[in-house]
C-alpha cells in the first residue's frame, strides 16, 4: 500500500526529473524532458513557446492525458492486486 512518503516521493522525483535530465546535457534527454509533466503543464498554458526546442501548446495538452492515464492506470493495478 502507497504510504504518504511514497507519494511524497514520486511527486519529488516528477518534479526533480526535468532539472537532472536537462544536466545530462544530451540531446535526447534535453528531449525527453520536455515531455515530463511540469514542462509540459507549462507548454500547454503558454501562448507562443518561447525556446524552439520546447513543447508548443498543442503538444502539452496532448501529453498532460498521457500521464493522467498512466497514474490512473498505476493506481488501478495497484488496488487490484495489494486488496485482492
Amino acid at each position: 500500500m502507497p504510504t504518504a512518503g511514497t507519494i511524497a516521493s514520486l511527486i519529488a522525483t516528477l518534479a526533480g526529473a526535468a532539472a537532472i535530465l536537462a544536466a545530462l546535457g544530451t540531446p535526447s534527454a534535453t528531449t525527453a524532458s520536455h515531455y515530463l509533466p511540469l514542462p509540459a503543464d507549462q507548454a500547454m498554458l503558454t501562448d507562443r513557446p518561447s525556446d524552439p526546442g520546447t513543447l508548443s501548446p498543442v503538444g502539452g495538452t496532448l501529453a498532460m492525458p498521457v500521464w493522467v492515464l498512466v497514474s490512473v492506470t498505476t493506481a488501478a493495478e495497484l488496488l487490484t492486486t495489494c486488496d485482492a
